[in-house]
């Protein structure tokens, strides 16, 4: 019988990166449909609680600077557990500490509660970033790497592609405190698995005065990650809102989430293939470029169908961007400290996270056009293009 691990081209258990893929496949699920989801789920129920539409906005802004801001702060604190206990220690406490954020997200009975369950979640996705790419640098095969990141990015696009449509409709069936629970049981199932993790090799411990020596001496790497976790979050938090102001249904936003997934996950392939071919740096330009474009798009034309055609765009060229950015860093890592390159990299995607909340905070003070900050991700999506060497190397 042909393997199913030759089939997907995944490596087999001896070193534990077929394992690896489907716990990170299992989480991406989940995430694909909170992204798109709990930014309209937590405007709905603050609009219950008699908050205006400006209000709530800046209040959910304001419950997600919480996720960053932890996700900066333990960092360290996964760095030192898995200096100390091993990789397997971070991502069970990653995967536990994100079933209790999801637990404690789904009682909306007060608003403080969200703030809790967001901490919950920076403290999560420190532990699993940490570990997931201080494990996959370690085991990646460098000649390869760009194909095992599009592999990565092709199982997450797969689930990112029912996610979105089959929650949609489940809320649309059962409402939407469905969300929550629905994430709990596939994230208890992830950490059933990832316990049968078998290698749990200790990492160097990382301090902050390493971190900012190297952020002295690789700042256009750093600011890289910065313009990149500014953009992402923009995405994140904006794009959700806006769509559902323009569809006003949950099931239309599932919709069209999958069908703009559908048309990247060909190109995800391709470009995988590419990287290891071609220059990254003019990927990573072409990428940079057209994303930057395409945020400007959709702040100019706000209908269905043009926003359908940029953002397929924007999902063809975001992994122009993402695969040769993230090899660039995972080559970077090799030739230093992996445990040190790792948290430095996550520190400046936290810190692009929170400018961007910082933005949108702002910018409903102000009482301005959720869309102004498409022109803001406009801008820092060109970050990582301007402030790169000119070589590779």
């Amino acid at each position: 019988m042909r393997s199913y691990h030759r089939l997907l081209h995944l490596p087999h258990h001896k070193n534990g990166l077929s394992v690896l893929y489907f716990v990170a496949t299992l989480r991406t699920f989940v995430i694909s449909f909170l992204i798109l989801f709990l930014p309209v789920v937590l405007y709905q129920n603050l609009l219950n609680m008699h908050m205006s539409a400006t209000k709530a906005i800046l209040v959910v802004s304001i419950i997600y600077l919480f996720l960053p801001i932890s996700q900066l702060i333990f960092s360290f604190a996964a760095a030192l557990c898995n200096g100390r206990w091993g990789l397997k220690w971070g991502f069970i406490i990653g995967q536990v500490f994100f079933l209790l954020f999801l637990l404690t997200s789904a009682d909306s009975s007060t608003i403080y509660n969200y703030f809790w369950s967001f901490f919950l979640w920076g403290l999560a996705s420190a532990f699993w970033w940490v570990s997931y790419h201080s494990y996959f640098i370690e085991h990646v095969q460098l000649k390869s790497l760009g194909r095992q990141i599009g592999l990565v990015e092709m199982l997450g696009i797969a689930s990112g592609l029912i996610g979105p449509v089959s929650v949609g409709f489940l809320i649309v069936g059962f409402g939407k405190n469905i969300l929550l629970p629905f994430g709990s049981i596939i994230t208890l199932l992830s950490i059933a698995i990832v316990i049968f993790f078998d290698e749990n090799k200790r990492q160097e411990v990382v301090y902050p005065s390493q971190i900012i020596h190297m952020i002295k001496n690789n700042y256009r790497d750093f600011f890289s990650y910065v313009g990149s976790g500014a953009e992402e979050m923009v995405y994140s938090v904006s794009w959700s809102l806006v769509l559902y102001f323009m569809f006003n249904n949950y099931s239309l936003v599932g919709i069209f989430s999958s069908f703009v997934i559908i048309i990247s996950v060909i190109v995800v392939y391709l470009v995988a293939q590419y990287t290891d071919k071609m220059s990254k740096e003019k990927l990573e330009k072409l990428g940079a470029g057209i994303i930057s474009s395409s945020w400007l798009i959709k702040a100019l034309l706000q209908n269905p169908v043009s926003m359908f055609i940029v953002d397929s765009l924007y999902k063809i060229f975001f992994n122009c961007f993402l695969i040769p950015l993230r090899a660039i860093a995972y080559k970077h890592a090799l030739r230093s400290n992996i445990n040190q390159y790792v948290v430095f990299r996550e520190i400046g995607y936290a810190l692009g996270n929170i400018t961007t909340l910082l933005v949108i905070v702002f910018i409903s003070i102000l009482k301005l056009p959720l869309w102004y900050t498409f022109i803001w991700a406009a801008f820092v999506a060109l970050i990582p293009m301007i402030i790169r060497e000119k070589q590779y190397v």
